[in-house]
């Protein structure tokens, strides 16, 4: 006699709290949208304090060129780690069920491993869109000065 199926459509959810979804599914993207706009701040207003545009960052703020790639560097650590943290998860829970995708879907089994697989792919995306956002950093001078 085989063991009955269980019911439940996601088996592991107990492995998978909300805190733990909650940042594999958006560390990334906030950490992007924190870098992008931090990067506009901290580059821009020491540049065009006013409607004019200064060849050099305006007296004391010469420290932000050096904020922003500090930003874009703990910002693509904390996408890579929530990319990290996916993929030990959706290791872990790979095997929640098995069988087609269709018969899958119509009873909303794989639920935690459908969300492990997106953390990994949101997080390593927006690490890659972190980096390849601050490759100007290394290419411009602050101010085109």
């Amino acid at each position: 006699m085989s063991p009955a199926p269980d019911p439940h459509p996601a088996p592991h959810a107990d492995k998978l709290s909300t805190g733990h979804a909650f940042f594999i599914l958006f560390a990334g993207p906030v950490a992007w949208f924190a870098q992008l706009c931090g990067s506009v701040a901290l580059l821009g207003w020491p540049c065009f304090p006013t409607t004019d545009r200064f060849a050099i960052p305006v007296a004391h703020f010469g420290w932000t060129r050096a904020a922003a790639v500090g930003l874009l560097l703990l910002c693509l650590a904390v996408a890579t780690a929530s990319g990290i943290a996916a993929l030990a998860k959706f290791n872990e829970v790979r095997g929640e069920k098995e069988g087609d995708k269709t018969a899958l879907i119509e009873v909303g089994h794989g639920r935690t491993r459908f969300v492990a697989l997106w953390g990994v792919i949101l997080g390593f995306s927006f690490a890659v869109a972190i980096a390849l956002t601050g490759a100007p950093f290394l290419m411009v001078t602050q101010c085109a000065g």
